[in-house]
């Protein structure tokens, strides 16, 4: 897993957690009426405040298991 702070114009948020497959990541995002619903191709969106909190908690190379 690669960790990224987003600039506040970015689509994926304020934070972006990138895993093993270039497309799969867990982020945050700015239209909040995308949480809860199947509005991407494989990320895991989540509220900025949320991610945050996921972001910090996290080191590079975590393992993400999904289930």
């Amino acid at each position: 897993m690669a960790r990224f702070r987003c600039p506040p114009d970015n689509p994926l948020g304020t934070h972006a957690l990138w895993l093993s497959w270039q497309y799969y990541r867990i982020h945050g995002t700015h239209d909040t009426r995308k949480i809860g619903r199947k509005s991407s191709n494989g990320c895991i969106g989540l509220y900025n405040e949320h991610i945050k909190q996921l972001y910090d908690l996290t080191k590079i190379g975590t393992q993400v298991l999904l289930i």
